[in-house]
């Protein structure tokens, strides 16, 4: 009994460590290394890819080094300088950015991801999307920014050099289109984009609250990370069954 308690524990636990995760340092500037554990869904793997003014099909690996047959293009009109509060964890490298893809007065920005195989279209995926401010403008100040998926809009309201990674994760669950300027920033640093299916998708991102001048925000990272099969919550399920009843039985 012990061995197919052992056995069914140990499928349990590889079936969960073999989440698959893209992982994506987005922007020019110092990137977050290999080994750097960072993000909400804490993990190592991150790969930085950028390019100006835009760039497209760059190949994108999971986090554990192996292709992911995926690819990532961005169409963004501008590379320019983001920062993060100075924190001793490896995600202040994340959000601060030499180069982030940031939304100009000529519109957002859209980062698009391209053939993602069944490890994440035959459970779903979420995906996470970091941004940051910018240094290099001081008008317009606070101002709203959207990002969607096509489906669904969230929106966030941020502060030139107000750097919007404190140390801590905040995510913006926000969906209330804003009708007039935002009073303050409101400490978001990420939103997220939960149960996609399609093998394909596109983030857009735009200053919502003067589209015509040049502030903005950037984004500064992504995290795509696989939801588990329903298969895989089978098997726990099993397990949890059978630790049970063999603990009732002694």
């Amino acid at each position: 009994m012990k061995k197919i308690l052992f056995t069914f524990a140990l499928a349990g636990l590889t079936a969960l460590s073999a989440q698959s995760i893209i992982n994506v340092d987005l922007g020019a500037g110092t990137a977050v290394t290999g080994t750097d554990t960072v993000g909400v869904v804490a993990s190592e793997g991150w790969q930085q890819k950028s390019g100006f003014p835009d760039f497209s099909g760059l190949a994108l690996n999971l986090d554990d080094g192996n292709p992911s047959g995926a690819t990532i293009s961005a169409d963004f009109n501008g590379n320019v300088t983001t920062f993060g509060a100075s924190t001793t964890d490896a995600n202040y490298t994340m959000y601060n950015r030499g180069g982030a893809l940031t939304m100009d007065s000529e519109g957002g920005t859209t980062v698009t991801v391209d053939s993602l195989g069944s490890a994440f279209t035959g459970g779903g995926y979420d995906v996470y999307v970091y941004f940051g401010s910018l240094t290099n403008f001081a008008t317009d100040n606070p101002y709203w920014l959207s990002f969607s998926d096509g489906s669904t809009t969230y929106y966030s309201a941020v502060e030139e050099d107000v750097a919007t990674y404190q140390g801590s994760f905040v995510r913006s669950t926000n969906t209330i289109t804003p009708t007039e300027a935002p009073g303050a920033a409101d400490g978001t640093n990420y939103v997220l984009f939960e149960g996609l299916t399609s093998s394909s998708f596109t983030i857009t991102a735009t200053n919502i609250t003067n589209p015509d001048t040049g502030s903005s925000a950037a984004i500064t990272g992504m995290q795509i990370v696989a939801v588990p099969e329903p298969s895989t919550y089978a098997l726990l399920g099993g397990l949890v069954a059978l630790l049970a009843a063999y603990f009732r039985r002694r």
